[in-house]
């Protein structure tokens, strides 16, 4: 059904226009405007236009300190120290095993061999340890000897060297800075016969060196006429004391076998 619509007025000679539908604004023949009117608003048409196409949207993810992820445990959790603490306690044990080496290098160094040098002089045995004598008159009592003539010690760095009437005849020491033959002061009797190096054969005196009761064995080579005395503490059964005469005659001279 078509209505026809007529308009009163100047504009009466306007050809008459045609409506279809139930309103204006289903109408198809709604008028062009003429130059000059301002277009129509149409909110649909004017906001399409600032649409984004689907699947051009770019997202932007910001993180900020309100992130909740932000002040997670992970993350506000305390740096963890235990390597740190490891690293620091290595360091210490290592300083502390080098200054254990150092102070036992410097308070107990190993003892010095005299073995290679037990028959030689007196200045030979000064120039190999670089040991200056000087006289020792406490030592001349401590010297294991049943000789004829006057004893006379001289020591240095623990070393004593001795000699009967001005003659040299041999050293002696009480201390663990030497050794000789396989033997060091402080050694258990019943290991002497293991380790002494000392060839010669073996006999027995007591002797009061000591100031007390100990037991002096001699180990006397005939061949050679050297003599090593060994003295034993009766009280801890442990060598006390080591002495080496060159000339084994001289040193029993008042000694009836």
């Amino acid at each position: 059904m078509a209505l026809t619509i007529k308009n009163n007025g100047p504009e009466d000679d306007e050809p008459a226009r045609e409506f279809y539908g139930d309103s204006w604004m289903d109408s198809t023949t709604a008028r062009e405007p003429k130059e000059g009117d301002e277009p129509e608003f149409n909110p649909e048409a004017e906001f399409d236009t600032f649409k984004v196409p689907k699947g051009a949207e770019k997202k932007e993810e910001v993180t900020s300190f309100m992130d909740p992820n932000y002040h997670s445990a992970s993350s506000m959790a305390p740096p963890d120290k235990s390597d740190e603490k490891l690293k620091k306690t290595l360091i210490s044990l290592g300083v502390l095993a080098v200054l254990v080496i150092l102070a036992k290098i410097l308070l107990f160094p190993s003892p010095k061999d005299l073995t290679s040098v037990a028959a030689l002089q007196e200045e030979d045995i000064a120039s190999t340890f670089n040991i200056t004598f000087e006289r020792d008159e406490s030592m001349d009592k401590y010297i294991p000897q049943y000789a004829n003539g006057t004893i006379e010690a001289r020591t240095g760095k623990g070393l004593t060297v001795f000699s009967i009437d001005g003659v040299y005849s041999g050293w002696h020491f009480d201390n663990k800075k030497w050794t000789v033959y396989g033997l060091t002061i402080g050694m258990a009797v019943q290991d002497i016969p293991g380790k002494i190096t000392f060839k010669g054969e073996k006999f027995m005196l007591l002797n009061d060196v000591l100031g007390g009761t100990s037991t002096a064995d001699y180990y006397v080579n005939e061949a050679t006429n050297e003599c090593l005395v060994i003295t034993i503490s009766d009280r801890t059964g442990r060598i006390a004391a080591i002495t080496y005469w060159k000339d084994f005659k001289t040193l029993s001279a008042k000694i009836s076998f």
